[in-house]
């Protein structure tokens, strides 16, 4: 089973140059937003969460959080594409890389012939 991460936010937090502050990063001023604008963030108990850290080339610390859902899908290289001229294509490629339809017997195939 496949893993879909919806991205919720991003949060970016800034080196604490306070003396005093016992945290080493924060913000106090961040307000939630989602693709690009502001918006209000729900998290649900019953839901799987995906945090990430990012150290930034400016010493700032990026963190995204993302639902995780599970789901079943075919993916199709062809999906993705939109020139009408290339499509073809990609159907080929999805018809060579399909999953065998049963196990492969693998004695005498030469290392070529292997498809993993």
């Amino acid at each position: 089973m496949a893993k879909k991460f919806i991205k919720l936010t991003t949060i970016r937090c800034f080196p604490n140059n306070d003396g005093q502050a016992k945290s080493k990063y924060g913000n106090s001023k961040w307000k939630p937003w989602k693709d690009g604008s502001p918006a209000d963030i729900h998290l649900r108990s019953e839901a799987s969460y995906s945090v990430q850290v990012y150290e930034n080339d400016d010493g700032t610390l990026g963190i995204n959080i993302a639902e995780v859902q599970d789901y079943e899908s075919s993916d199709s290289i062809a999906d993705g594409i939109s020139q009408g001229g290339l499509k073809p294509v990609g159907d080929a490629i999805n018809k060579k890389f399909q999953p065998a339809a049963g196990p492969v017997d693998v004695e005498g195939l030469a290392d070529d012939d292997i498809p993993f």
